[in-house]
């Protein structure tokens, strides 16, 4: 009999928030063999989603979890049964995501009034009128900007073939199991004790180019309580770590993004699960 993570939606998200939150902490998704929850990564929702009446594809949902876009209402449907098995959840999970989606499109249409142009000046009646063009410098004029498009295109092309930055091997370790000479963890888990004082974490960037900066968004229970920024240069030491007197327990979850992208990676302090729950299907 498998079990699933499952908890009650919370309040006040807009849709990307909400969806966040599902993908973070893995909810609906089976409970790994080790017993620990596995977030809900592009590709897994996609291969989830396929298995229903409504498939979504890998773009869509990076889409939605960028806040790009937002869901149509069948998705939306499709989306709350991948979330819980239970008929009853499903409806509170529906409406939590219905309002999301609401909250979400409600921001997006008082921004476009925000940032509705105004209406262009006018003319005034005894401004000369505009002599003609020669055709000759027409013709010039227009070679000149195709072949500014063309190395324009050119310069796409090529950048495109450049490896995208990315964030890998990301891994969890106490200071005790962390190696202050190739500055790594010597032994890695996701699951610790509530009396660890210091969280060593380390993580790889790959094909982030010199002074780029990236982000650490920390959070507990879906909850952010720290946000840092570095930069790939000299003064960043290849690591980071996280310090409580305590640490509550919980799941937690780190969220590196550079170059605008999310790479996600959570691990458990204490015996607890936090506010997660278990349903079986």
């Amino acid at each position: 009999m498998a079990e699933y993570i499952f908890h009650e939606p919370p309040n006040d998200h807009d849709f990307r928030e909400l969806l966040q939150f599902i993908c973070d902490h893995g909810i609906g998704r089976p409970v790994g063999p080790s017993g620990h929850f596995e977030p809900w990564s592009d590709e897994a929702m996609e291969a989830a989603f396929a298995e229903t009446a409504t498939s979504v594809d890998k773009r869509s949902i990076q889409s939605w979890r960028s806040g790009a876009s937002v869901p149509r209402l069948d998705k939306v449907r499709s989306l709350a049964g991948l979330i819980t098995r239970s008929a009853d959840q499903r409806t509170l999970w529906l409406k939590a995501l219905i309002d999301a989606r609401r909250k979400s499109l409600d921001a997006r249409k008082r921004q476009a009034t925000a940032e509705k142009p105004s209406s262009p000046p006018t003319h005034a009646p005894d401004d000369p009128p505009l002599r003609p063009r020669n055709s000759k410098w027409v013709t010039t004029a227009a070679a000149i900007a195709l072949a500014g498009l063309t190395l324009i295109g050119a310069m796409f092309v090529f950048s495109d073939r450049d490896a995208e930055a990315s964030i890998a091997n990301i891994q969890f370790c106490t200071k005790e199991n962390f190696s202050t000479e190739s500055f790594t963890c010597l032994e890695t888990s996701q699951s610790f004790d509530e009396n660890i004082t210091t969280l060593m974490v380390t993580f790889d960037l790959v094909n982030v180019p010199d002074g780029m900066s990236f982000e650490r968004i920390w959070y507990r229970e879906g909850l952010e309580f720290l946000r840092k920024s570095s930069f790939n240069d000299e003064a960043w030491p290849g690591y980071t770590f996280l310090n409580f007197d305590r640490f509550p327990e919980g799941n937690y979850t780190l969220r590196i993004i550079v170059d605008g992208k999310p790479f996600t990676s959570t691990f458990k302090v204490g015996d607890e699960t936090g506010y997660l729950a278990y349903e079986r299907d």
